[in-house]
C-alpha cells in the first residue's frame, strides 16, 4: 500500500485534488478521490479496476452509488447506467465520482480537474472524457455518500446546479449551441427543484426514522 502525506496549496478544493494526484508514483495506473462523506462499497474498486483491466478504450469506469445518512443507514442508490454517460451533456449528473475510477494517464493527458471550478469539476472532467474515450458503467455499488446538510453539494446547492449548468454550456457543439441556450435554463431549474424535493423527502425520513428509534 502507497501512502504519502501532500501539503494542500491552498486554492479551493480542485487544485488540492491535482495536486495530491500529482505527487502519486508511476506504478498507479488509476485514480480517483474521496470527500470525508464518502465510502468505497466491498469490493468496488476491484470491479472497476478489472473493467479498466479489460478494456484499454475504457478511460473512466463507474458504477452506482448508495445514500446513507449520519448513522450509516442506507436510503437509497442512485439511478444509473451507460445511460448516463449520455445524460451527462443534457441533463441531471449521475455518475457519482465517489463511485468512479479514472485511468491516469488519460487523467494527466487532459490536465487534471479545471482549478476555476469550485462545484461541477468532476462534471467537467466527465464531459473532457466523453469527447476523447469511453466511459464504462459496471453493473455493481461501488461507493457510498454520507448524506447531510452540511455537505458541501447540499449545503451550496443552487450555486452547484448554475455552475454544472455552465460547464454543461462550455462543452455544447457549436451545432447544438444555440439551442442549448433555449432549454438549459430549463433544465437547471428542474434539477434544482428535483434535488430540493429529494433533500427535503431524505431529511423527513431521517427525522422520522430517529423519532422511531426514540
Amino acid at each position: 500500500m502507497y501512502t504519502d502525506v501532500v501539503i494542500e496549496p491552498g486554492g479551493g478544493l480542485a487544485r488540492a485534488i491535482n495536486a495530491g494526484l500529482k505527487g502519486l508514483p508511476e506504478s498507479i495506473c488509476y485514480v480517483n478521490w474521496l470527500g470525508d462523506d464518502d465510502r468505497l462499497a466491498p469490493g468496488g474498486i476491484q470491479r472497476l479496476e478489472q473493467a479498466l483491466d479489460d478494456d484499454r478504450d475504457v478511460a473512466v469506469a463507474f458504477g452506482g452509488c448508495t445514500y446513507i445518512d449520519e448513522t450509516g443507514s442506507v436510503l437509497f442508490t442512485n439511478p444509473s447506467g451507460q445511460w448516463a454517460v449520455q445524460l451527462l451533456s443534457f441533463g441531471p449528473q449521475l455518475i457519482s465520482q465517489p463511485a468512479l475510477l479514472c485511468r491516469k494517464s488519460f487523467f494527466e493527458e487532459m490536465g487534471g480537474l479545471d482549478e476555476s471550478l469550485q462545484y461541477a469539476f468532476d462534471l467537467d472532467l466527465l464531459l473532457r472524457v466523453k469527447k476523447l474515450a469511453r466511459i464504462q458503467h459496471v453493473r455493481a455499488v461501488t461507493a457510498s455518500y454520507r448524506w447531510h446538510q452540511n455537505s458541501l453539494t447540499v449545503g451550496s446547492r443552487r450555486r452547484s446546479v448554475i455552475e454544472a449548468s455552465s460547464v454543461r454550456r462550455r462543452h455544447f457543439s457549436l451545432a447544438i449551441r444555440w439551442a442549448g441556450f433555449m432549454w438549459e435554463p430549463l433544465v437547471r431549474n428542474t434539477i434544482y427543484l428535483t434535488g430540493s424535493l429529494v433533500t427535503l423527502l431524505m431529511a423527513r425520513g431521517i427525522r422520522n426514522r430517529k423519532k422511531k428509534s426514540i
